[in-house]
């Protein structure tokens, strides 16, 4: 394979991670400019429309990927989960939040818990405790004593003399 056909296979993937890191960005720049998106409130429906017509500076695409980003996040569907009232970019009050949406969040947030109790296991089981024998613990503890007493030795050769 010569270096033109790695570097077109490995396209594709560079691209995909360039593309998050700038959908990663702008998204920062709009949690800085909007606090309904920085305080995880939940957002009316629309909101899309009034990102767009806010002059992000955005296409219409990156800011559906970082709207489908933002509205699956773990305090934004907590926040939906709580109920209460839906706000538009400018912080105002639009609409209560429906029940279908509630029961969709609770719904979200069960499944994240489920896959989070799922890896945990796996993480422990990456990097086992190792328990000692009880010849390892033995074999330590002679090597305790046998370093204990050079140390002794030591100290009896090289200790001040009075």
């Amino acid at each position: 394979m010569n270096p033109t056909q790695e570097n077109a296979e490995n396209q594709p993937q560079a691209e995909a991670v360039s593309a998050k890191a700038a959908n990663q960005a702008a998204y920062k720049t709009l949690c800085k400019r909007f606090a309904v998106l920085r305080e995880k409130k939940p957002l009316a429906i629309g909101i899309l429309q009034q990102l767009d017509s806010a002059q992000t500076g955005f296409s219409k695409t990156r800011l559906r990927h970082i709207m489908r980003f933002h509205v699956h996040n773990k305090l934004y569907l907590e926040s939906v989960a709580k109920g209460g009232v839906r706000y538009n970019l400018d912080g105002s009050e639009s609409e209560a939040i429906s029940e279908e949406a509630l029961n969709y969040s609770k719904e979200c947030l069960k499944t994240l818990r489920e896959k989070a109790q799922a890896q945990k296991p796996n993480a422990k089981k990456a990097f086992p405790k190792k328990t000692k024998t009880e010849d390892e613990k033995v074999s330590v503890a002679s090597k305790d004593s046998a370093r204990l007493q050079k140390l002794q030795l030591l100290a009896k050769k090289f200790g001040k003399k009075e």
